[in-house]
């Protein structure tokens, strides 16, 4: 609307103002002019204040100004100003015109058709009004693009299904194309999806240096109303047979405040979990929380759905998929303990009933005399406490009971603090007369392992806490010791007290709590389970000491399962994603057929530091039986890891081996999966991108139009854009605005003489 009215009063559009040069035809009379305009205001002054009537010296004043306005106005339209533009040169430049041919530009949000099949008519075919407007002035190369770029005829028609958007590629590519043709700019037509890896600044780079302006062209809407979509799942790549796995769905929507989704998850087909969302009245989007149950070992492909809500317009970005491997594996966890107590017993009998936990207890009895349990053989822990990196990276979880840091040597306490942000296993202490700050940690290498901040010294007598999961809905997965939140929460709620020494400690930032605590005799609510992620591995914090009292108090159930539960659930949370000396990397989202995929692995020693001279091969099986040996090379620029590539030819789960060998020594393997299936990437976040069109446009030269502005883009492109180019002179002496603002000045001092009595 601006623009419109800016060209009628000034002739031009204020892109020729912006990119042209003010002169004036008469140049050398400009210095006659401010004379004869000077000396005609001084005359108009004197005569003024002479002339008879009412008016003031302020009013004169005023009058004098504006006739010497109108003659001033005269004189400089008498030396003919002009804007001189470079412009290109008809029929002597090209223009590419490059639309996206991607699944997303199928999508139709009104009743005038697909976004695609708007691009195609306005811009591909030769009736298409931009497409003549562009013909008349440029030599327009056309073309299509998703994963890759292809020349268009006039015959051709685009089937939007690309599975890709590379944008920033079919940039570059056509730039290269048309490199020895004088080449006016590119004209980007797409809704701004990008499925390439490149940073944009990067990207752009050769564009730049080359001085192409990029006009892009944002197809669609920057919503898509009403729709539903399903949010990024975050699922370990792995997980302990038997168990749940618990996942926070995320459902976006638009068009749908207050109204309640169903998402539900299917296992192989089969329906395994189904949560309703509520969907908040602001737009935000709503979190369903789904428990899926792990009873067989092997690969699951995991379908997340959120059900199609009348009136949706794309369905497709209702479902998410996911690949997980259960491991029916036996992990065992290192329990130290610095005294006899009954945490001990119920800890180990909690873990007893899980055939993937192993807890193999070192307790101090008496004064130099030890219990083991749960030993492999009569040497393990013979020695004491492991003396080297070797001998405790064998487990992959560490509890640490009531024993003083003293206990320890201080490369023993470095191991621990290794074994947790080195080896990647999991940790946890627990509360007790001389844990934490009263068992010397503070100022340890432990005590930065845990997710709490400890405070010197001995805390004083035990207090007694309420404890349960913070928030109303904030269960966690360690603490679900019942089927649903409401339940674990009323489970809790009914549990017997628990008593800590530590109720002072803080948790650190970037800790979750997990459990908190209120005092029985009243005060603030304190952290009494607390985890964070700590380098590799995992850290947790539990300062209650008498947590068998779930299990043993008089007023519980004899069948009630909280406790066993509950430890099951932590043990299992310390070792679920522990690292191993051969760990495979597979990319989590479906692999298209015939796209090339990187497989990765990282090798470590037994110290778990990274080693670079391995021999790393990967066995690739593929859903018809079909077997492809992949060697894996190591990358220079990261230790301990190792890549190859592979190309999938067909649909389905593909499960890849990898081995590794250093110094003619087997060092181990890891399985992991992959799926081979078409991409729907396209579908999520379907929205125009304006704010990377815009950027590209302005960081190359070009401009940004959407479907509303673009029919200004062809004189604009000839203004602005590159190539072939002659200097074209426009006067704007006639301009409507001059005519308006000369008969503003004349009839504004002929009203001011009238109204004073002076006409």
């Amino acid at each position: 609307m601006l623009g419109s009215i800016f060209q009628i009063l000034f002739k031009y559009p204020l892109l020729v103002f912006q990119e042209g040069r003010f002169v004036l035809g008469a140049p050398g009379l400009l210095p006659w002019a401010a004379a004869l305009a000077t000396a005609f205001g001084v005359g108009a002054f004197w005569l003024y204040r002479r002339a008879r009537g009412r008016a003031d010296q302020r009013t004169r004043l005023t009058l004098a100004a504006l006739r010497t306005g109108a003659l001033a106005l005269v004189l400089f339209l008498l030396l003919r100003p002009a804007v001189e533009v470079s412009s290109t040169v008809p029929q002597e430049n090209f223009v590419a015109v490059v639309v996206d041919d991607s699944r997303s530009m199928a999508i139709a949000e009104g009743d005038d058709g697909s976004r695609g099949e708007r691009a195609e008519g306005r811009f591909l075919r030769p009736s298409g009004d931009l497409m003549a407007a562009l013909s008349e002035t440029f030599l327009v190369r056309r073309y299509a693009f998703s994963d890759v770029v292809r020349r268009v005829g006039d015959s051709d028609t685009l089937r939007f299904a690309g599975s890709e958007t590379l944008m920033l590629d079919a940039v570059q590519d056509v730039a290269s194309q048309l490199s020895s043709v004088p080449l006016s700019g590119i004209v980007l037509v797409t809704d701004g999806g990008e499925s390439g890896s490149t940073p944009l600044a990067e990207a752009l780079l050769p564009i730049q240096r080359e001085g192409i302006p990029v006009f892009t062209v944002g197809m669609g809407n920057e919503t898509v109303d009403p729709d539903l979509e399903l949010g990024p799942i975050d699922v370990p790549s792995r997980a302990l047979v038997g168990g749940t796995l618990t996942v926070d769905v995320l459902v976006d929507q638009n068009g749908y405040d207050g109204r309640t989704a169903t998402v539900e998850v299917e296992d192989q087909g089969m329906l395994v979990a189904a949560e309703e969302v509520p969907l908040p009245s602001d737009g935000a989007p709503g979190t369903a929380r789904v428990r899926i149950p792990l009873g067989e070992a092997g690969p699951r492909a995991l379908t997340f759905r959120v059900a199609p809500m009348a009136g949706e317009r794309l369905e497709e970005n209702n479902v998410r998929r996911a690949l997980v491997r259960v491991e029916d594996r036996r992990d065992r966890i290192l329990y130290v303990e610095g005294e006899p107590r009954w945490e001990v017993k119920f800890l180990r009998q909690a873990a007893a009933a899980d055939e993937n936990l192993e807890v193999v207890l070192f307790q101090r009895s008496a004064d130099s005399r030890f219990l083991r349990l749960g030993v492999r053989d009569g040497d393990e822990l013979l020695a004491g406490f492991p003396r080297t990196r070797e001998q405790l990276f064998q487990y992959q979880g560490l509890i640490l009971g009531s024993v003083e840091a003293d206990f320890f040597t201080p490369d023993q306490l470095s191991m621990v603090h290794d074994f947790v942000s080195q080896r990647g296993g999991g940790f946890l202490m627990l509360g007790g007369p001389r844990a934490f700050g009263a068992g010397g940690y503070g100022g340890t290498p432990v005590e930065d392992a845990l997710p709490v901040s400890l405070l010197p010294g001995s805390t004083g007598a035990p207090v007694s806490f309420r404890v349960g999961p913070r928030g109303a809905r904030s269960v966690h997965p360690i603490t679900q010791i019942r089927d649903t939140d409401d339940e674990s929460m009323a489970a809790w709620e009914a549990l017997p007290a628990a008593m800590s020494a530590h109720p002072a400690m803080e948790a650190k930032p970037g800790a979750t709590v997990v459990l908190s605590g209120t005092p029985e005799s009243g005060g603030e609510e304190v952290p009494i389970l607390a985890v964070q992620r700590f380098g590799r591995g995992r850290a947790a914090a539990l300062t209650v000491e008498d947590s068998w009292t779930w299990q043993f108090h008089h007023d519980v159930p004899v069948d009630d399962p909280s406790h066993e539960r509950f430890w099951r659930q932590l043990l299992r949370w310390m070792v679920e994603d522990v690292r191993r000396q051969v760990t495979a990397e597979l990319p989590g989202e479906p692999t298209p057929p015939g796209t090339a995929l990187e497989v990765r692995a990282t090798v470590d020693d037994t110290r778990y530091l990274e080693r670079n001279d391995g021999v790393v091969s990967a066995t690739v099986t593929g859903p018809s039986g079909e077997i492809v040996e992949v060697a894996l090379n190591w990358i220079v620029e990261e230790d301990g890891v190792y890549a190859g590539t592979f190309t999938p030819r067909e649909e389905g789960t593909y499960e890849v081996e990898v081995e590794a060998r250093a110094g003619g020594e087997f060092i181990g393997t890891d399985v992991a999966y992959f799926r081979s299936a078409p991409s729907s990437r396209e579908a999520f976040e379907p929205g125009m991108k304006r704010p990377l069109l815009e950027r590209i446009a302005r960081e190359t030269g070009g401009r940004f139009y959407t479907e509303s502005t673009v029919s200004r883009l062809p004189r604009e492109l000839s203004v602005r854009g590159g190539g072939i180019t002659t200097v074209e002179r426009l006067d704007v002496w006639d301009a409507p605005l001059f005519l308006i603002l000369l008969l503003g000045l004349l009839s504004g001092e002929w009203l001011l003489r009238r109204r004073d009595g002076m006409a």
